[in-house]
C-alpha cells in the first residue's frame, strides 16, 4: 500500500497495514506506575477528550515553546522528558513524543508526522472521523475555509498551492507565535512542505522501556540500536523531493554500513581474544595415571 493511502487510513486500518501501535499493557503500566507524579503535573487530573478543545487543553499543560536547552536530552526517559519539556525545554520531537503518550493515556490515538524541518502530530478525531493536525511545540492548528480543522495532508496541499491558511494559535505568551506571525517561520514556508512523512509507529512506551536500558549511551548510539532492532519505527514518505531522497538514501547506507562495520570489528576482536587465550590446563595430561 502506498504511503499516501496510509495517511488516510483510520487507526484500526493503519495498524492492520503494519503500523506499530503502542502496547496498551505498557501504556497502562506506565500510567499506574507514575499516576501520582502525572496528576501532580495536572496531566491526568482531568480528562482531555479527542476534540480540538481537549487536545489544545492537553498541549497547554506541558508545552512552553521549548528550545530552552537541548533536543532529545531526556528522550531516553519519558517521565523525565515530560517534566523537562514542561519546564520550557526540548524540541519538536520531544513535544511529539509527549503528545502521543499523553493523548493515548486519555484514550486518543495520535501519531507523528514530519516535513524536512520539523516534527508535528496528528490525532484521530472520532467525531469528525478524520486525522487532525497539531503542532504541540508551538501550539497551533490550521483551519479550512469552512472552519474545520485540517489534516497534515490537507495543510501540505493548501500551503503548496499558496492558499491562505487560517492559523489557530492556542498557546501562551511563552510561545513564539504569540508575538510573531506563523507565516514568518521557515517551518511554515511552502518549500518546507516539499517532502512529508510519517513515523510508522507510535509505541512510545515500548521505546521508553528499551531506551532506559541504554540510557548510559549517547543519544545517537541509542537511536542506532533502537532503529536497528525495530523498536523505534522508521519513516514512510508520501511526497519527497530529490534532495531529501538523496539525503535519506545516504543516511540509510551510512546506517547499515556502520552496523556492518561494528559487527565486523567486534567479531574480529573476539577471534583475536580466542587465539591469544591459553588453555586452562594441558590437554595432553592423562589424569588416569
Amino acid at each position: 500500500m502506498e504511503p499516501e493511502h496510509l495517511l488516510e487510513l483510520n487507526p484500526t486500518e493503519l495498524v492492520s497495514a503494519g503500523y506499530a501501535a503502542f502496547d496498551e499493557k505498557k501504556r497502562d503500566s506506565f500510567r499506574s506506575t507514575h499516576l501520582n507524579t502525572l496528576n501532580d503535573m495536572g496531566l491526568l487530573s482531568q480528562t482531555y477528550d479527542g476534540s480540538a478543545h481537549g487536545m489544545q487543553s492537553l498541549v497547554r499543560r506541558f508545552s512552553k515553546n521549548g528550545r530552552d536547552g537541548g533536543c532529545g536530552d531526556k528522550s531516553y526517559n519519558l517521565l523525565e522528558n515530560i517534566d523537562w519539556v514542561s519546564r520550557g525545554h526540548g524540541c519538536c520531537s520531544d513535544h511529539s513524543q509527549i503528545f502521543i503518550a499523553l493523548a493515548s493515556m486519555n484514550g486518543v490515538f495520535a501519531r507523528e508526522v514530519h516535513h524536512k524541518l520539523h516534527t508535528f502530530n496528528e490525532y484521530w478525531d472520532s467525531d469528525l472521523m478524520k486525522w487532525v493536525w497539531i503542532d504541540p511545540q508551538f501550539a497551533i492548528m490550521a483551519r479550512t475555509e469552512t472552519g474545520g480543522y485540517m489534516s497534515f495532508r490537507e495543510l501540505k496541499e493548501n500551503i503548496s498551492v499558496g492558499s491562505i491558511i487560517e492559523w489557530d494559535f492556542f498557546g501562551s505568551t511563552k510561545h513564539v507565535f504569540a508575538s510573531e506571525p506563523v507565516d514568518s517561520s521557515p517551518y511554515y514556508k511552502p518549500e518546507a512542505f516539499q517532502s512529508i512523512l510519517m513515523t510508522n509507529g507510535n509505541n512510545v512506551f515500548g521505546e521508553n522501556d528499551w531506551a532506559i536500558q541504554f540510557s548510559f549511551l549517547p543519544k545517537s548510539a541509542r537511536q542506532l540500536i533502537l532503529l536497528s532492532t525495530g523498536v523505534q519505527p522508521g519513516y514512510l514518505y508520501w511526497e519527497i523531493d530529490s534532495a531529501t531522497s538523496d539525503s535519506f538514501h545516504t543516511r540509510q547506507k551510512a546506517h547499515w554500513g556502520f552496523i556492518a562495520g561494528f559487527l565486523i570489528i567486534n567479531l574480529a576482536a573476539i577471534v583475536m581474544i580466542l587465539r591469544r587465550s591459553k588453555p586452562l590446563f594441558d590437554a595432553s595430561i592423562n589424569f588416569a595415571d
